[in-house]
């Protein structure tokens, strides 16, 4: 079962597509347990593979494989996104005019 503290910004969160970091920086200034809503971001699943074989899938989406760091150390697996640049909002199929896929950044 996962928990996860209520905010006062909760009621407020089907508005604020395209504003997700200015939600989330106003709850960390208030200390509403963003690091609760951190530690289920980004989704992911661990299906078992073998006697002791795992894969584990992260839902990454917005993201590219350049932005992604996947260290193994002291038998612990983490994955952190790199810093993202925002300001890139053209691609090759032309400019981007909404984004409400979330790219902030995470280590888990």
């Amino acid at each position: 079962m996962t928990s996860k503290d209520l905010s006062i910004f909760n009621s407020l969160r089907p508005f604020s597509i395209g504003f997700d970091d200015m939600f989330d920086q106003f709850e960390n200034m208030l200390g509403n347990g963003s690091l609760t809503m951190q530690s289920n971001y980004p989704p992911y699943n661990i299906r078992r593979t073998g006697k002791d074989n795992y894969a584990i899938e992260v839902a990454l989406a917005g993201f590219n494989k350049k932005d992604v760091e996947v260290e193994f150390e002291d038998n612990l697996l983490t994955v952190r996104t790199k810093q993202v640049n925002k300001s890139e909002d053209k691609t090759v199929d032309g400019e981007i005019i909404h984004k409400g896929i979330s790219q902030r950044q995470f280590a888990r």
